[in-house]
């Protein structure tokens, strides 16, 4: 896992911005090409052009949880994990299997609605310990570890235990977006980071 400075991911996060609003603005092109409203028009026409930049404008719009999820993504790769296993409010905005109306929700919605990959995104799946409900002695018992007399060392261990668990469910979610995003790349000639 990479873990940047601040100047670096700032960097990263400018550089991802300008590709993903490019990417947009590729797909939405797509779709208007696609449309047989314009197969016949006359595209010298002004009006037709100011329709076609309208409908455009408004694809690139509607689009954005798209790039919305590949700045999540790369968000979540570049920033400290920990605050999650607190707190996995963040997460469930972007889409667990516990949440409704989400980020996920939404691009799958979109995916759906324009056909863009067969690909359908996966919800992050969340460990089934979590250190807001369950004892620090729960989370060991949960992972056949022994109870130390050290209320400290306990505490270290469940949560180094919880990390490992919180790394692997959020590698498998964001190795699904990925290559979600490779399909995306490959139909409409995108760079969306993958």
């Amino acid at each position: 896992m990479a873990y940047f400075s601040k100047d670096i991911y700032d960097r990263k996060r400018d550089y991802a911005y300008r590709i993903s609003n490019e990417g947009l603005e590729k797909i939405a092109l797509y779709l208007v090409s696609e449309n047989p409203k314009y197969k016949n028009a006359d595209l010298d026409d002004e009006d037709v052009q100011d329709e076609i930049d309208s409908e455009i404008e408004d694809l690139i719009y509607e689009l954005e949880p798209i790039a919305e999820l590949s700045h999540k993504r790369h968000e979540i790769h570049s920033t400290n994990r920990g605050h999650f296993i607190a707190d996995s409010s963040d997460l469930h905005k972007i889409g667990t299997e516990y949440s409704d109306g989400c980020l996920i929700d939404d691009v799958n919605e979109l995916n759906k609605k324009y056909n863009l990959v067969d690909e359908k995104l996966e919800y992050i799946s969340l460990p089934e310990c979590d250190m807001d409900i369950d004892s620090d002695e729960d989370i060991l018992d949960y992972y056949g570890e022994d109870v130390s007399e050290d209320e400290h060392e306990n505490h270290e261990k469940a949560y180094e235990l919880l990390f490992e668990d919180w790394d692997k469910c959020i590698n498998k979610w964001s190795d699904s977006v990925r290559k979600w995003f490779k399909e995306i790349n490959k139909k409409f000639d995108t760079d969306f980071p993958d």
